[in-house]
């Protein structure tokens, strides 16, 4: 398109076609389908279902939901979205078990099917607690399972201002020399800044 004027000229240049083949810009396309996915999820589907007033969305993740939703019980919600869910991992004697869309993409699972959360404490992404009647969850990215805070750490740093660090251990290779590289990392903390630490390197 060009359009031309007494003192000036605009071009428009666009190409017919694009061929992306970098690891980078397929790993964003992706990413960007999945928050539009599960967007529309969340407010096309779970939202109409049980109204504003009745969900709550405490985290989510890539391809997750954590959500607070008022019913008279599991199987009520289970019901309204049984069209979105696979319920392959229920238990067998459940009265919406199938294997029907067992493994496949584009369908919600419950991450803990045969147990019920108690507490939740989300800090920041990638970062929260889990209590369940059976277990407990913690993630807390970038550190290393055996170093991960207790429950206690994450509810503190929500409701008081204050950080957690950890010691934390580590296999690194270096100019082909594995190193266990011990750290004492900022686990996370309630500003959410940028995680900083000091670490000592062996052999």
């Amino acid at each position: 398109t060009l359009i031309v004027a007494e003192d000036y000229t605009i071009s428009f240049l666009q190409r017919k076609e694009l061929l992306v083949n970098q690891s980078w810009a397929i790993g964003f396309c992706i990413l960007e389908l999945s928050k539009f996915i599960m967007q529309s999820l969340y407010y096309d589907t779970i939202v109409p279902r049980f109204g504003s007033g009745s969900v709550a969305l405490n985290m989510t993740d890539t391809d997750s939901f954590l959500l607070t939703i008022k019913a008279k019980d599991e199987n009520e919600v289970l019901h309204k979205l049984s069209d979105v869910m696979d319920f392959s991992n229920l238990d067998p004697s459940h009265p919406l078990y199938s294997n029907a869309r067992k493994k496949r993409p584009g369908y919600l699972k419950s991450e803990i099917p045969r147990s019920r959360i108690l507490k939740a404490t989300c800090v920041r992404a990638k970062c929260y607690s889990v209590t369940t009647e059976k277990d407990v969850i913690a993630k807390c990215k970038g550190v290393s399972n055996k170093a991960k805070p207790q429950p206690s750490q994450y509810e503190q740093c929500i409701k008081t201002v204050s950080s957690v660090r950890v010691e934390n251990k580590r296999l690194r290779s270096r100019n082909h020399i594995n190193e266990v590289v011990f750290e004492t990392k900022q686990a996370f903390t309630s500003y959410d800044d940028k995680r900083y630490y000091t670490c000592a390197i062996h052999s």
